[in-house]
């Protein structure tokens, strides 16, 4: 990691002084995503920051930190207890953690029936169809288009 993105994290642990839960979330993501990049080739962890700072309450800028923890970081619901999470929300971070072989659209009706994951997911989409944080848009890209739409025409 870069000392400009340790930088990032720290400056948003800071803006969570007083919500020790979500500060630890925002650490967590940091070790989890430590060394990944997204599809532009950006820092992985800037994408949950952006996804957590698009939320309102301190329960879902916590799931949206750590809402890809699970599926790209191999975190586990025992994991989350351990680490102190209420049930809410390792229940939120399930609703938006997809299943090996489930179907994109069934993983967004699965992700609408919680609360707290619904909002988060919209928010993720959001921000995956954001086609500035690729450098050269593919036709993989484009089709990916169509199906975050319909994801979040579903969620709306």
């Amino acid at each position: 990691m870069t000392k400009e993105i340790v930088q990032i994290v720290k400056e948003e642990i800071k803006k969570a002084e007083g919500y020790p839960l979500l500060q630890k979330a925002i650490q967590i993501a940091f070790e989890a995503h430590e060394g990944q990049t997204d599809k532009g080739g950006n820092p992985y962890i800037l994408h949950p920051l952006h996804v957590m700072n698009q939320l309102e309450t301190i329960d879902e800028k916590i799931v949206g930190v750590l809402h890809d923890t699970k599926e790209d970081a191999g975190l586990t619901d025992e994991f989350f207890r351990s680490e102190g999470f209420p049930e809410r929300i390792i229940r939120g971070i399930d609703s938006v953690t997809r299943r090996p072989d489930e179907a994109y659209m069934e993983f967004v009706k699965r992700s609408s029936e919680d609360e707290l994951g619904c909002k988060v997911k919209k928010e993720d989409i959001l921000h995956n169809m954001d086609l500035t944080r690729i450098p050269v848009i593919t036709e993989k890209h484009k089709s990916l288009q169509k199906r975050y739409k319909k994801g979040l025409d579903y969620l709306n």
